[in-house]
């Protein structure tokens, strides 16, 4: 993000959704630490690849809600699923996790040609993904990308499209949940954080659309 973007972004944004999407990453740093999910691939090619970027301030990783919505799919399913997570500082920024987004789906399509992919992100990583989804990708990427799963969609305080472009229409679901002030302004500020998702059903809505994409 430019430094004429984050000044707009930071003069949009209220303190206090500001403070949401922190504490948000607090809460993250506890659970992800102690509930972890193995992120490389059972074999060099799995059945289903799974790239997920983490929300603000969160610690590497796939984060609370991806670690989540990894395991859903996988006890749900049963299938070969692997998971990794874009590397980036999620902090305000989102340019460095564009890049490695990019970088990691152009990989898996010319490794692994029989891979489906799962694309997702939450908060400041769904609008990561939305970015990536909107720029030009080389051809034949977007055919492997199965399903796009959004949470507590922040692309709204970015300066980037609110959804993943046309051709993914039908392959999207954008969990939002009621009163959450960071994807629909509205005023509960703990309809945002993760365990709001995971333990609110957000994350299994996610996992079932997934699932009948595959």
């Amino acid at each position: 993000m430019t430094t004429s973007v984050l000044n707009r972004f930071c003069g949009r944004v209220s303190v206090s959704a500001l403070m949401i999407l922190a504490s948000a990453g607090v809460v993250a740093a506890t659970a992800s630490s102690t509930v972890g999910i193995p992120e490389a691939a059972a074999a060099p090619c799995p059945d289903v690849q799974v790239v997920f970027a983490r929300g603000t301030d969160e610690p590497p990783g796939l984060g609370q809600v991806g670690d989540a919505f990894v395991q859903g799919l996988r006890d749900r399913t049963g299938r070969d699923i692997a998971a990794s997570a874009v590397n980036y500082p999620a902090h305000q920024d989102i340019g460095p996790g564009v890049s490695d987004l990019n970088g990691q789906l152009n990989s898996i399509a010319n490794r692994c040609p029989n891979t489906r992919i799962i694309v997702g992100g939450y908060s400041l990583g769904a609008g990561v993904t939305n970015r990536v989804l909107n720029d030009p990708r080389p051809p034949g990427v977007d055919d492997r990308i199965v399903a796009v799963v959004l949470f507590g969609n922040a692309s709204r305080l970015l300066d980037v499209p609110l959804a993943p472009g046309p051709e993914f229409d039908g392959k999207s679901i954008d969990v939002c949940n009621p009163g959450d002030p960071i994807c629909s302004g509205g005023p509960f500020a703990l309809s945002h954080l993760q365990l709001a998702y995971v333990a609110g059903g957000g994350v299994n809505s996610a996992v079932e659309f997934a699932m009948s994409k595959l």
